[in-house]
């Protein structure tokens, strides 16, 4: 599915609160009960022992992930591309 729902635990560092938020695909528990509601909205079964009242639910769509990795990469390849335009190259006799 290419939505997906987590829980992540609130934390009172504001660095952990962003690699939570924005990240929480990584090392967090994710809800594994998803549904279609009315043939296209989103739903998921959360269990109530699952939260506390520190706990955020965070749901991301995974493409827009992919999204942002590929204007990383274009980033990446043409920061590449100008440096080596610009790099004084050496000239053999």
């Amino acid at each position: 599915p290419e939505w997906m729902a987590f829980i992540v635990d609130d934390s009172s560092s504001s660095i952990v609160n962003f690699i939570n938020k924005n990240f929480p695909f990584f090392g967090r528990s994710q809800i594994a009960q998803h549904y279609k509601v009315n043939n296209w909205e989103n739903g998921w079964t959360i269990d109530s022992s699952m939260i506390n009242d520190k706990s955020l639910i965070i749901m991301i769509f995974l493409p827009q992930y992919l999204e942002y990795f590929g204007f990383v990469l274009l980033g990446g390849t043409v920061l590449y591309l100008i440096i080596q335009t610009v790099k004084p190259r050496k000239v053999t006799p």
